[in-house]
């Protein structure tokens, strides 16, 4: 049983099958207690549900088989389990958590002697770093794992390493490099007849020779590659090649088959933003799921007490009753004896209603859990979503209106009469400043000194990026140089930008000052400005200052408004203990 479903998790189509096998086979397991069976079965189900994006199912499962499996000796199973946890927590944004568990994975196929499957792994591990845009440490890590494929000249194992590595030289600048071992690694692919994987290192290159600025080269490629891609639905790299070809047809004056990929692009990215719009709907649902279960827990609390006072009355009554039955017919012996059944049925209670009590209470944590899951579970999709669309506007976006500048560049201006060159300078000027925009935009979504420098740092650049070109001086000071955590410091940069955006739209400020200060306890964070101030009222109003007011109950913060004709203050205080 556990062979048919081992067959079926490699097909990505039937993975319910999967699980519905395994579980068959777990419950066999288990009733037979046969620790190692139980543990592969868990390890499937785990597995698939992963790969159907079931994170937190997934992890528990995984878990629960490794729990199993560390009771026994089979290495390689375990091995198969860590990582299936590794890759959980690379998909939730947990990178240094993936590689410790990747490493774990090295180390067993190391003691059993799978050389092959330790340079796998190391692999995966550089694609960890490579995907941290850490491409040093990347490039280390795929060198160890070339130098064991080199070793056992297994071709396979070279050709996965070659195309990561390529990816790491490229984008750690060297370029060259980076393409030759991007065509090492299709060389291999044909020759091993991976389309899978010929279809990526197509794509690759196809990237690569436009950005290098080889044409007729990037033509050739993504010509070959486009076929793969569509055949397979490998969306992403087709989204990359259809860019790809819309620039080198751009650039070769081609403009109908320009347009022919930019259409299809489009069509392609109206899929993916559909699909993205149905999983913001079923995070939606989850929200609602979790209101409605807090309200099953308010009923069932209200049912409890209410049985508390029936059992009370109860009590009562059955005091009463006995109370008249020994005044009228028992002695005092009698009564004694009475007194001590009512004691252990007074007893009994207590111990019902402990283990009632009991069960509540682990149901309360349990939602509780399930709710703080899910919120931080849309904290880290919000996170990405936002990287996603940075990439995407800097990216396809931007290439279109470098695409205009440069075909702009190719008008001769003093051919044109005076009121044309009037026309071409308002062009130039107009396609200027869209890109410093879309720039502007991309950074402020989502800035990689947030990420990696932390609040403070970001918010001090920030000010002076409003200093190089607003009308109103931002002063900027602050106490620490501490990180805070990616939930506050994401959610108080935002706040501090709508704070921001607010003064240059509203305040007609000349001067403000933005301030940062820490103690034991709390976060401060204040916004000052020297301009016509606001009421109370006008503060509550706006899409934007709504969504300030959701970002701060996300991270159990509180806000103070001060205003006058002077200026306005706001400040924020955001617990850190």
């Amino acid at each position: 049983m556990l062979n048919l479903a081992n067959h079926y998790f490699n097909d990505l189509d039937e993975l319910d099958s999967t699980i519905f096998i395994a579980e068959e086979a777990l419950e066999i397991s288990l009733a037979h207690n046969l620790l190692e069976n139980a543990a592969e079965a868990n390890y499937l189900i785990g597995g698939a549900h992963a790969l159907q994006a079931n994170y937190e199912v997934a992890s528990k499962i995984l878990f629960e088989a490794y729990r199993q499996i560390e009771k026994t000796d089979n290495k390689p199973v375990k091995a198969l389990i860590i990582k299936e946890i590794g890759y959980v927590f690379l998909y939730t944004g947990n990178r240094e958590k993936a590689i410790e568990w990747f490493n774990k994975m090295y180390d067993i196929f190391i003691e059993i002697g799978d050389r092959q499957k330790a340079a796998f792994t190391l692999g995966s591990i550089g694609t960890v770093y490579y995907a941290d845009s850490n491409n040093v440490e990347a490039i280390k890590y795929f060198n160890r794992g070339l130098k064991i494929a080199k070793e056992l000249k297994d071709e396979r194992v070279d050709a996965f390493l070659f195309s990561n590595v390529a990816l790491a030289h490229f984008y750690n600048g060297d370029r060259k490099l980076g393409e030759e071992y991007m065509l090492k690694s299709l060389a291999l692919n044909e020759k091993m007849g991976s389309r899978y994987n010929i279809a990526f290192d197509l794509a690759n290159l196809t990237h690569f020779a436009e950005m290098l600025g080889k044409i007729d080269k990037a033509e050739q490629y993504g010509l070959r590659a486009l076929p793969l891609l569509k055949e397979m639905n490998l969306r992403n790299p087709l989204r990359v090649v259809l860019t790809n070809l819309m620039a080198v047809y751009e650039l070769k004056g081609d403009y109908k088959q320009a347009m022919k990929y930019q259409k299809e692009y489009y069509e392609l990215k109206s899929e993916i933003d559909a699909e993205n719009s149905k999983k913001e709907a079923e995070i939606q649902e989850l929200e609602y799921d979790a209101e409605k279960d807090q309200l099953e827990i308010a009923n069932l609390n209200k049912d409890i007490e209410n049985k508390r006072l029936q059992q009370i009355m109860l009590f009562g009554g059955i005091i009463v009753l006995l109370g008249i039955g020994l005044g009228l017919w028992y002695t005092n012996s009698s009564l004694n004896k009475k007194n001590a059944v009512i004691e252990e049925q007074k007893d009994e209670i207590e111990e019902f209603n402990k283990g009632l009590e009991k069960k509540v209470e682990e149901r309360t944590a349990e939602l509780q859990q399930a709710y703080d899951e899910i919120k931080e579970a849309m904290t880290k999709g919000q996170t990405l979503e936002r990287k996603r669309i940075a990439s995407d506007l800097h990216d396809n976006l931007g290439s279109v209106i470098s695409a205009i500048n440069f075909s702009l560049s190719g008008i001769d201006k003093n051919s044109l009469n005076e009121a044309q060159q009037g026309i071409y300078e308002k062009i130039v000027h107009m396609t200027d400043s869209a890109y410093s925009d879309l720039r502007n935009l991309s950074h402020n979504l989502l800035p990689e000194s947030l990420e990696k420098e932390g609040l403070v740092v970001a918010l001090e650049k920030y000010a002076e990026s409003l200093n190089a070109a607003q009308p109103v001086w931002f002063d900027f000071t602050s106490n620490t140089k501490e990180r805070f955590g990616k939930k506050i410091e994401l959610n108080m940069y935002a706040i501090v930008m709508e704070c921001c955006n607010n003064i240059l739209k509203h305040a007609k400020a000349t001067e403000a000052e933005i301030s940062i200060h820490q103690t034991q306890e709390e976060l401060s964070i204040s916004v000052k400005d020297n301009g016509k101030g606001m009421t109370a009222e006008e503060f509550g109003k706006g899409k934007g200052l709504l969504s300030m007011k959701e970002r701060l109950a996300n991270i159990n913060a509180t806000q103070e408004l001060n205003s006058s004709e002077s200026g306005t203050l706001i400040k924020f205080q955001i617990p850190t203990t």
